[in-house]
């Protein structure tokens, strides 16, 4: 059925006294838009969310809902249940079951840090990109049905995209049936976690969903902890069969303790305790952050479709945080402590505003069908933001005792007012306009087809300190082609070349914006389906090239400094799917054995910091963390009949080889492998189902790094246990 996982967007309930049977007339997809269908009869009560592991259609690739198998690009689905059978309740936990991606440290472990292809990227919501730079909090999955990820660049269709690939979390719909589920979870380290589903028609073409997260966590890391609220209401009304209209608002509210992890000693990380943390009890990040979007969609016809979104962000984050430093030396010349600096980050605002309007059509000509896209968006961000130079001399702070560290009991220390600018040290908007045209053809002999281009307007304005650095502006024009060839239903084989324009991606702590970034990509590839249609495959090599690429400044990581090109090429393998009724896996696999940063150059500054000399920098150099290997396999059992009918087994394992630590290649992060167990038992009455879950996460405590960041680690979970009870009517 290719309906499965895809979302429910109208179902109708027939007249039955025994069953309750569905019509199901339509497909959500990225844009909330709707595909009819004809109408297909499904016995039982519908799962909202779905229980396949393998999705035949995807939106992210194309922005239409294109099967995977003639979609000329690497792409792979996280659905809801693997979701709920892993219990993943932030994205990167997701994130795992798929190849090339691996996690870093970001802003101290306060937002999602992860890197696609070598290159860090951000999470899109429905096709709206986050912005995660100011410290708002790591993502909630609360409301979160499936994980779309497209692989390698995306810009043409997504304007600001790093290329790396597309991560798009695609959002829970209301539905025209009543559904309603309460979930508590508790776990180690004092983790619990109350949701709360619901969706309902209420009558004159309206129906909601209704989405609420509380979570109160501690750590098994010294001093860690954190509190979040999340709540996502979303109302819906169907004007007509052709006209639908969505207004959604997504509220997270929390605060977090930073952490940045254990410092290193040499090439690796300093031998201590992983629950020893090297800040203070009174570091604190708080933030609030607020998503609201409309979009509607009209079907002037059975071939042509109009969509409009428009979605604004708005961030509010403050940040103390006592650490290490991002560079230099770190240990005190006795070595029997590390030096520590203070950061602080005052008021900071960013308000993000999109706006997108999609025209699809279907038609055909001289035996050619075409499936046209044709778009235009812009996107604003305003950016405000106040700091303390962590350079500053009166922000050192005490060093910490390796073998017998003491804390400071009471709040952090006045920062001079001098060097405290509250809220208006960085004043940055950027405008970026663009347009697209996509053209999808299926031709003769099993060959798809897909050609298309962007044009983008960037205009920027910086104020720092009230003082102008400029207004740059750039204009880019990128291609994008791809070629597929099905000679049979359960194979296709593709080739494609992508560019990728990324405008500007960070400050120069010498003043103004860096240099636009770009790139391009050739990937070839293998895909198969199997089962029908349960069971997918992909296999893809790819050659991806990044010029103008921002990095931390190595003397105030708050700015960025641009490393000249990077280039990565590897081999990925991806699967998913039902193999047996009830035996169901996901498995991924990257090989990376070239990801080396093929242009640099160093500035020499005296003590003016004027140029004085350059040199090659980390030219060959390995990029820091991308492992040669990382690997992932996850596999479940449900019992299909007799008396232990609902119970379901499972397990896996993650594993990673050796990463760099930094650009230099001075220090590494060892590799590591760890296994997972999970069990669960549905218990049905009628409509109600009572769900019992527990999982249970490196089983062997395995003492693990899973990322990096400059020279500082972050050490894994040890073994924990994760148990819910839910219960869905």
């Amino acid at each position: 059925m290719n309906v499965a996982g895809c979302g429910f967007a109208n179902a109708e309930k027939t007249a039955d006294s025994h069953t309750s049977d569905y019509k199901i007339n339509s497909l959500d997809v990225i844009q909330s838009s709707q595909i009819v269908l004809e109408p297909i009869i499904i016995k039982g009560r519908p799962d909202p969310d779905g229980s396949a592991y393998a999705l035949p259609n995807v939106g992210t690739a194309t922005k239409t809902d294109t099967p995977i198998m003639t979609t000329p690009f690497s792409v792979k689905v996280v659905p809801g249940q693997v979701l709920r059978d892993q219990q993943a309740v932030r994205l990167d936990e997701a994130l795992q079951n798929v190849s090339g991606i691996n996690q870093e440290v970001s802003n101290a472990g306060l937002a999602d840090g992860i890197t696609l292809r070598g290159f860090q990227v951000f999470p899109f919501r429905d096709g709206f990109r986050f912005e995660d730079q100011n410290s708002n909090g790591r993502r909630d999955m609360a409301n979160i049905e499936r994980v779309e990820v497209l692989k390698g660049p995306g810009s043409i269709l997504y304007g600001q995209a790093e290329p790396g690939g597309i991560i798009n979390m695609v959002t829970k719909k209301p539905l025209s049936t009543p559904f309603h589920k309460i979930e508590q979870q508790f776990g180690s380290f004092d983790f619990y976690r109350t949701t709360f589903d619901s969706t309902a028609p209420l009558g004159a073409g309206f129906s909601y969903r209704f989405n609420l997260a509380h979570e109160n966590t501690g750590s098994f890391r010294d001093f860690v902890q954190g509190e979040r609220i999340f709540v996502a209401p979303v109302l819906r009304w169907d004007i007509s069969p052709r006209t639908q209209v969505n207004l959604e608002l997504d509220y997270l509210h929390g605060q977090n303790t930073p952490d940045y992890g254990i410092p290193a000693d040499g090439n690796r990380p300093l031998d201590v305790p992983r629950s020893r943390y090297f800040g203070e009890p009174f570091n604190q990040a708080k933030y609030d952050d607020v998503v609201v979007g409309l979009n509607w969609s009209h079907a002037f016809n059975d071939n042509w479709q109009l969509r409009h979104r428009f979605n604004t962000e708005i961030l509010r984050s403050e940040v103390v945080n006592v650490t290490t430093p991002f560079s230099g030396p770190v240990l005190t010349d006795d070595r029997r402590s590390v030096r520590r600096q203070l950061e602080v980050l005052r008021n900071a605002r960013n308000e993000s505003y999109y706006t997108v309007v999609d025209l699809t059509g279907h038609f055909e000509t001289w035996g050619v069908k075409h499936r046209i896209l044709f778009g235009g968006d812009y996107y604003r961000e305003d950016t405000r933001w106040g700091f303390v130079e962590e350079s500053e001399d009166e922000l050192e702070f005490n060093a910490l005792n390796i073998v017998n560290p003491v804390y400071q009991t009471g709040g952090p220390p006045p920062v001079n007012p001098s060097r405290d600018f509250p809220g208006d040290d960085i004043n940055e908007t950027e405008d970026w306009f663009g347009l697209y045209l996509q053209d999808q053809m299926e031709l003769p002999y099993h060959i798809h087809a897909l050609a298309g281009f962007r044009y983008d307007s960037i205009r920027s304005r910086e104020f720092e300190r009230g003082e102008s650095t400029g207004e740059p502006r750039d204009d880019a024009l990128t291609p994008r082609a791809g070629l597929l060839w099905r000679p049979v239903p359960v194979l296709a084989l593709y080739g494609s070349y992508t560019e990728n324009f990324s405008g500007s991606n960070g400050l120069a702590r010498q003043g103004g914006k860096l240099p636009p970034e770009s790139a391009q990509q050739w990937e070839v590839g293998i895909k198969s389906e199997l089962f029908n249609g349960k069971f997918l495959a992909t296999i893809a090599y790819y050659d991806l090239t990044k010029q103008n690429v921002a990095t931390p400044d190595p003397i105030n990581p708050f700015f960025s400094r641009t490393v000249g090109e990077l280039t990565v090429r590897g081999i990925e393998f991806d699967m998913q799917g039902e193999l047996l009724p009830g035996w169901r896996l996901i498995a991924a696999y990257a090989y990376t054995p070239f990801a080396k940063i093929t242009q640099d150059q160093t500035l020499i500054l005296d003590d003016d910091e004027n140029v004085i000399e350059t040199g090659p920098g980390n030219t060959g150099r390995r990029f820091d963390d991308v492992p040669r290997h990382n690997a992932s396999l996850w596999t479940t059992y449900e019992i299909q009949k007799g008396m232990l009918y609902g119970l379901k087994l499972g397990g896996g394992v993650v594993a990673v080889s050796q990463r760099e630590a930094n650009l230099e290649n001075t220090a590494q992060a060892p590799g590591y492998a760890i296994m997972n167990l999970m069990a669960g038992y549905n218990y049905k009455l009628n409509n109600t189902i009572l769900r019992f879950q527990l999982n249970a996460q490196n089983i062997l405590n395995e003492h693990y790094f899973v990322s990096t960041s400059g020279l500082r680690f972050m050490p894994g979970r040890p073994r924990s246990i994760l148990g819910s009870v839910s219960i869905a009517f």
